[in-house]
Order: structure tokens, then sequence, then C-alpha cells
């Protein structure tokens, strides 16, 4: 009987011109090369995100895991490495994907 591992999935909400949300996608990069992990960013302006745009433009970048915020504004591995703990301790039925 195998076991199908999960890895952990992270939504990253960024924005235009946003130099935080460069230093926040280059610490994941770091991270993801000692933990592979899934990642999805999404742009808050884009068509079809006004619901993030609303939520989060005084805020970017905000980091998900699992549908959880983990962090907002300005925050680096320390923060990612703590939300992948935080996920290491859910159960495996808690393990699901995010839906934006």
């Amino acid at each position: 009987m195998s076991t199908r591992t999960i890895l952990p999935k992270f939504t990253l909400f960024v924005g235009k011109q946003c130099s935080l949300c460069v230093t926040a996608k280059e610490a994941l990069e770091v991270v993801r090369q000692k933990r592979p992990f899934e990642l999805e960013t999404i742009n808050i302006y884009d068509e079809g995100r006004e619901k993030w745009r609303g939520k989060y433009k005084y805020e970017i970048p905000v980091l998900h895991l699992n549908d959880k915020m983990q962090a907002k504004g300005r925050w680096g591995e320390p923060e990612i490495l703590k939300a992948l703990e935080w996920y290491d301790s859910l159960k495996p039925e808690e393990k699901k994907g995010e839906s934006s």
C-alpha cells in the first residue's frame, strides 16, 4: 500500500510594482530549495480578482497555506518556515488544497 505525499500549497497574493512582493518571492524560492511545496501566485489586480484586491490591496504580499493566512506585509524565510511547521502539525485529512 503506497502513501501519497501531499505537498503543502502556498498561495501568494501580489500586486503591481510591489518590491515587498519581489522579496517575498525570493524568500519562497530559497525555502523551496530545502523543502518542496506547490506555489500559486495571484496578482490581485488581474481581472476576476476583485475579491482579493478588496481584501488585500493594502497588505500585499499576503501568504496563504491551505486557506489560512500565514503572513502579510513584510515577511521572509522565518515566517515561511513557521507556516510549514504549522502544516506539518495538521492531520492528513486537514492537508487539503486551497480554493481561490
